[in-house]
């Protein structure tokens, strides 16, 4: 079910803009773009307020992130678990992050690392932007879409990207407040490790699937 766009005052959409040359926001900032956000695009964005330290923390300490060589970020909002990657992978590692509203793409820019590429685009074309800038499989990639209000073929198209864009024994993570993510992924990556961080707003359910050697039935039809 898809969630009720509610008109926001132009006044302060106008207050959320940021410019590329500008530092990274502070917090109080932080909630108000996503509060307008939210309330502007509830399709598009998952969250009223940014992932907790908790959750971003959780998310860059994870294994498969400290031992990536390339590591994919699709919906990263205003970049808090961006910064945190980008702060436990290797020197040499390289993260490319995929943003569909030009607002968050905005803030994104005021990260700087070089180890950091951002697009602004939609996850279903996530095959084609790594070929644009040749990350060849994909170690991990990690999700905040909220694939509970999306699209059901849509959803399944992402999901099916992701399984294709990583290398055998590559990592999917998703965070989610429902579990919609996890039946679209169970036909092609089997069932996941869970796990639940209660300390976000909203709290949040964490999946991780190892994708397999063998490949599995895929969970989008040719018809």
């Amino acid at each position: 079910m898809r969630r009720q766009n509610f008109p926001v005052p132009k006044l302060l959409c106008n207050t959320i803009t940021v410019s590329a040359t500008s530092k990274y926001p502070n917090l109080l900032t932080r909630l108000w773009r996503y509060a307008v956000l939210f309330l502007r695009r509830p399709d598009d964005i998952a969250f009223l307020a940014p992932s907790s330290r908790f959750l971003t923390r959780k998310l860059a300490g994870l294994p498969c992130v400290k031992e990536a060589n390339t590591i994919v970020e699709l919906g990263p909002g205003d970049g808090g678990i961006t910064r945190d990657l980008l702060d436990e992978m290797q020197s040499g590692a390289r993260l490319l992050a995929i943003e569909l509203l030009a607002d968050m793409v905005e803030v994104l820019h005021s990260i700087r690392d070089k180890r950091l590429i951002i697009e602004h685009d939609d996850a279903s074309e996530l095959a084609q932007l790594i070929d644009r800038h040749g990350l060849g499989t994909v170690d991990v990639i990690v999700s905040g879409i909220p694939f509970s209000v999306l699209d059901e073929q849509r959803a399944a198209v992402i999901v099916e990207a992701v399984f294709q864009s990583l290398r055998p024994g590559g990592t999917f993570v998703a965070y989610q407040v429902r579990d919609e993510v996890n039946g679209l992924a169970l036909g092609r990556f089997g069932k996941p490790e869970t796990a639940f961080v209660p300390w976000n707003l909203p709290p949040v359910h964490l999946y991780q699937w190892r994708k397999p050697q063998k490949p599995m039935s895929p969970c989008v039809s040719d018809t």
